[in-house]
């Protein structure tokens, strides 16, 4: 199953701020509307897969062309996959393969393939 998202990515690294106290950390407001645009891209592309089912062991193969780190992505967007239905959990990943191509245009691509443990092609 491929899962598709461009726009503008947010890492992980960008992912907190202190509350107005200081005292907790909250999740910023570019991180959540970041997850809120993976998850509402995510979502139809996942009810038009038909007779696709929730997986149990995963290996996500995520090809990304954006300025961040090849692995600040990961958890927003396993996250999402989580939210949208995909599985579970974001412990049943057992394998993940990221290819970080050159970006090209303004907007950052993610394109991210889900298969089930042992049908992976990474």
């Amino acid at each position: 199953m491929r899962f598709e998202w461009s726009g503008r990515a947010v890492g992980v690294n960008q992912r907190l701020q202190p509350s107005a106290r200081g005292r907790r950390l909250m999740l910023t407001a570019k991180y959540r509307a970041f997850k809120d645009a993976l998850y509402y891209t995510f979502l139809p592309q996942w009810r038009n897969a038909r007779g696709v089912k929730m997986v149990d062991d995963v290996t996500i193969t995520m090809t990304q062309a954006s300025r961040h780190d090849c692995d600040a992505l990961v958890k927003p967007v396993i996250d999402a996959l989580v939210k949208v239905g995909v599985m579970h959990n974001d412990s049943q990943v057992v394998h993940i393969c990221i290819h970080r191509v050159p970006k090209r245009g303004a907007e950052d691509q993610i394109e991210v393939d889900v298969a089930e443990q042992g049908n992976a092609t990474c």
